[in-house]
């Protein structure tokens, strides 16, 4: 499997690095050129074989949505993007339903594990389609800590589910 990563900032660059040591080829892109493999979106798109699978790991927000409306320009039906930042499930829905207009997919996986994930492996809870989780469930078990898939990576439901468990879980445990 071949996947594009965008943004390989703390986490990304080390789940680009986590990726590859489970066998995953990764192309990342990042606007840091001394750790980007590619100078530019349109050299990873390049680079990743259709139907692409396209991680998003950038800051939620503005950035996180300049980066879905330039792939919803650039991707061919068919292809998938899986929104692993910190975005708010509303932000999710809005961003699916924006890619789903162009017949392209999109999943939402909060990421627990920060610069640890590394070396421990990453708690990881994906929202989406059942089709579009099992596509990329390699990625995931190469993500995710050794053993029981159970114990560390949760399809939660639909698009935006993710991103819901992940900080309904981080506020709790806030409390």
């Amino acid at each position: 499997m071949h996947i594009g990563l965008i943004g390989l900032g703390k986490m990304g660059f080390n789940m680009r690095e986590r990726l590859r040591k489970g066998g995953i080829d990764v192309t990342g892109y990042d606007r840091n050129p001394d750790i980007s493999d590619v100078a530019s979106v349109d050299e990873l798109l390049a680079a990743v074989p259709v139907p692409r699978l396209i991680w998003v790991m950038v800051p939620a927000g503005a950035i996180t949505d300049a980066v879905i409306t330039e792939l919803a320009d650039k991707l061919d039906q068919g292809d998938l993007v899986i929104d692993g930042g910190n975005s708010r499930f509303t932000e999710d829905q809005k961003h699916g339903e924006i890619l789903a207009a162009k017949g392209i997919r999109f999943a939402d996986c909060g990421v627990s594990g920060g610069v640890w994930g590394l070396q421990n492996g990453y708690g990881l809870m994906a929202g989406g389609d059942a089709a579009d989780i099992e596509r990329a469930l390699p990625v995931f078990d190469a993500l995710r800590p050794e053993g029981e898939r159970a114990d560390s990576f949760v399809h939660v439901g639909g698009v935006g589910a993710g991103h819901y468990a992940r900080w309904s879980t981080t506020e709790s445990s806030m409390a």
